[in-house]
């Protein structure tokens, strides 16, 4: 028996994911969308990465011989954290199709008060 299944959810739930990481909205109530996002391609990396772990996360029922659901899960959830930390994504603010601002999720932001 197989079935064909789509993995919509998880990869919504990981753009959702990416785009909190970036400061973008869905995730952050913010002016910019991941729809502004200039180069989208270097999301792709993370993207798989985070989808394959949500994948595996939600096949693990904690049964016996499920171990190894739970340690790709947990494999993949740390290449995507290390792949999200190497992010350099540029963002349009004013809508010209021209990158306005560089986002780099693992970089640290220090703000002159």
């Amino acid at each position: 028996t197989w079935r064909i299944v789509s993995y919509d959810v998880q990869a919504y739930e990981a753009m959702w994911e990416l785009s909190r990481e970036l400061g973008l909205s869905p995730g952050c109530a913010a002016d910019e969308s991941v729809d502004d996002i200039v180069n989208a391609d270097v999301l792709r990396q993370a993207s798989v990465f985070g989808v394959l772990w949500l994948v595996f996360w939600s096949l693990y029922t904690g049964a016996d011989g499920q171990d190894v659901l739970l340690e790709k899960s947990e494999h993949y959830q740390r290449r995507y954290e290390r792949a999200v930390k190497g992010l350099s994504v540029q963002v349009d603010r004013d809508g010209d199709g021209e990158a306005d601002e560089t986002m780099r999720p693992g970089a640290v932001r220090i703000k002159r008060m």
